[in-house]
């Protein structure tokens, strides 16, 4: 995805999905105030989800899955006050999932096939996260 896509800044939805698209997602996003929903599933974008994104306090449907995003699963996503489906299934998320709204209801987001995930809702089954010696 070019890092020009910043410059829509009065893009509404943005759906990329079964593309075979690569790279990461471009830090340029946070400039599409006006976004309000972001699919780009089943495309092969990688790395982290960039916290410049939240930024976009309008966006209310976020579809990543099926793709090779990485890392921890950020925070902020949860207290995007209008966020409504938050789908991140068959990535390479790891580490504990956060706890906070959107979270906390487990019909309004999907973690599906990330395997290095832990903690959570109990409903979701996730095993619980361990504490490393020297942390």
């Amino acid at each position: 995805m070019p890092f020009e896509v910043g410059k829509l800044v009065n893009l509404a939805e943005l759906d990329l999905s079964n593309n075979k698209l690569s790279g990461t997602i471009p830090s340029s996003l946070k400039s599409c105030a006006s976004l309000e929903r972001l699919h780009m599933q089943e495309n092969f974008f990688e790395g982290n989800i960039p916290s410049t994104l939240q930024n976009l306090r309008g966006i209310q449907d976020i579809n990543t899955s099926c793709n090779n995003l990485s890392g921890k699963i950020p925070e902020f996503l949860g207290e995007i006050k209008g966020l409504m489906h938050l789908n991140l299934p068959y990535n390479e998320f790891e580490g504990e999932l956060p706890m906070n709204r959107i979270f906390k209801n487990e019909t309004s987001f999907s973690i599906n096939g990330n395997i290095k995930l832990c903690g959570g809702v109990r409903k979701l089954n996730l095993p619980a996260c361990t504490i490393k010696e020297g942390s």
